[in-house]
């Protein structure tokens, strides 16, 4: 009885292992990836290469970015200060719009450094408009980084 019992288990190992071993992991049939936002709002910024400047010369671009705002609420729009080291005068205008309103934000020479916005849960397309003389000896020669940030209050 006990070979007959040792017989079966030693069957049943080999088959077992057998069965294992001839499996051939092909790949994963689904694999995921997710963040969890828990920000106030999403930022899709824009970017400009201004390319070779030239001094004294006055220059004008425009782009558009965007922000999805989660949580509607006070929001600050603030310049970063390089400009005053690079251009001689310069104006940024900001045009916020979504399906109901439109905000308009200006920022001349260092005048307002930050401006504080209401914004309304939904998307607003950020049309940016960036006029400047470059300065005659900046103290600036290249630079390559934020120029508009946006807080949360």
């Amino acid at each position: 009885m006990n070979k007959i019992v040792t017989a079966s288990i030693i069957l049943a190992v080999l088959v077992t292992s057998t069965l294992v071993v001839s499996e051939i992991y092909l790949g994963p049939l689904l694999s995921v990836r997710f963040t969890i936002n828990q920000q106030p709002a999403v930022v899709y910024g824009a970017y400009l290469n201004l390319g070779n400047l030239t001094p004294g010369l006055y220059y004008t671009y425009s782009t558009t970015a965007y922000i999805e705002v989660l949580t509607p609420g006070v929001y600050n729009i603030t310049i970063n200060e390089m400009l005053f080291e690079a251009f001689s005068s310069y104006n940024v205008t900001l045009s916020l719009q979504n399906s109901t309103a439109t905000s308009t934000l200006t920022f001349s020479n260092g005048y307002p450094f930050s401006q504080a916005v209401y914004l309304n849960k939904g998307n607003y397309s950020v049309y940016i408009t960036l006029n400047f003389v470059v300065s005659s000896n900046p103290s600036l020669l290249d630079y390559s980084g934020p120029v508009i940030y946006v807080y949360y209050k």
